[in-house]
C-alpha cells in the first residue's frame, strides 16, 4: 500500500473500505524577497508554515488559482502585470489532509516570483484572515518545520 504524507511527513496509510482516495490539483506562490519568502501559518495548522497556495477550481488556470489562493491566505493582491515568474515546479504526491481527514493524489505548481515594483518585505508578522503571514530568510528553510510538501519544493527552488 502507497504511504500519504501529512503536513508534517509522517505517512499515514488510507483503510480502503472507509477512506477515498481523491485527485486533486493545486498551486502556490513563493513569493521572493532578495534572500527571503513570504510563508503562512494557517489557521488549521498552526504550527506549520507553508506557501500560500492551495486547491485550483475547474475553472481557473494554475496561475489564476495560485493569484486567487495567494490573496486568500497572504491577504495581498499580487498584480500579475508585477510578477516575474522566475521559475516553476511540479510534483505529484499523495497528501493527507490530516485536518479533514482526506486522502488525496495531489498535482502540485509551485511558482517561484519576485514583484517588480514596491518592496513587500518587513519584518513584523502580521495577521490575516486565515492565520499568520511572515518572511523567513531562504537560509533557515532547511532548519525549519516547514509544511513536508513544500519544503520540497522550496528546496528545488534554492539548491
Amino acid at each position: 500500500m502507497v504511504p500519504y504524507y501529512d503536513r508534517h511527513g509522517a505517512a499515514h496509510y488510507p483503510d480502503v473500505v472507509k477512506n477515498t482516495v481523491r485527485p486533486r490539483t493545486g498551486a502556490w506562490i513563493a513569493l521572493r524577497e532578495g534572500c527571503h519568502m513570504l510563508m503562512v501559518i494557517a489557521g488549521n495548522a498552526r504550527a506549520v508554515p507553508e506557501l500560500p497556495g492551495g486547491g485550483v477550481e475547474k475553472s481557473e488556470s494554475l496561475w489564476q488559482g495560485a493569484l486567487r489562493e495567494f490573496q486568500e491566505e497572504a491577504d495581498i493582491v499580487l498584480a500579475p502585470d508585477n510578477c516575474e515568474v522566475i521559475a516553476e515546479h511540479k510534483q505529484s504526491v499523495h497528501f493527507y489532509a490530516d485536518d479533514v481527514d482526506e486522502y488525496w493524489d495531489y498535482d502540485q505548481t509551485y511558482f517561484l516570483i519576485q514583484q517588480t515594483g514596491a518592496s513587500l518585505y518587513h519584518e513584523s508578522v502580521d495577521s490575516v484572515p486565515e492565520g499568520l503571514r511572515f518572511w523567513r530568510a531562504t537560509e533557515q528553510m532547511n532548519d525549519s518545520a516547514t509544511h513536508y510538501f513544500h519544503a520540497m519544493a522550496i528546496k528545488a527552488f534554492i539548491k
